[in-house]
């Protein structure tokens, strides 16, 4: 198993994120059993976990793709409204 350099851990960003992304992933387990047991099985933990980081890392992708739209577009609007200021009447 990976482990995160001494450096790692001591980053402040890195602190912050942790607690978060365990609490996410935690989260994602529960939603996705049907019973304590299965919630509760070590045999299926680490793909459980695994899982849940997949979809951690889906939903980061598709959180960042619409971002990366949305700011496009305000860029397009932006351009096409400062074309129509700009823009010289024919002669």
């Amino acid at each position: 198993m990976k482990t995160h350099s001494a450096a790692t851990r001591k980053n402040k960003e890195w602190q912050d994120k942790l607690p978060v992304v365990v609490l996410k992933a935690e989260e994602i387990m529960y939603s996705k059993t049907n019973s304590k047991e299965k919630y509760t099985d070590g045999d299926t933990m680490w793909n459980r976990v695994s899982d849940a980081i997949d979809t951690i890392i889906k939903d980061m992708i598709a959180l960042k793709l619409a971002i990366f739209c949305i700011l496009e577009l305000k860029l397009l609007l932006t351009l096409e409204a400062l074309l129509k200021i700009f823009k010289k009447p024919a002669t």
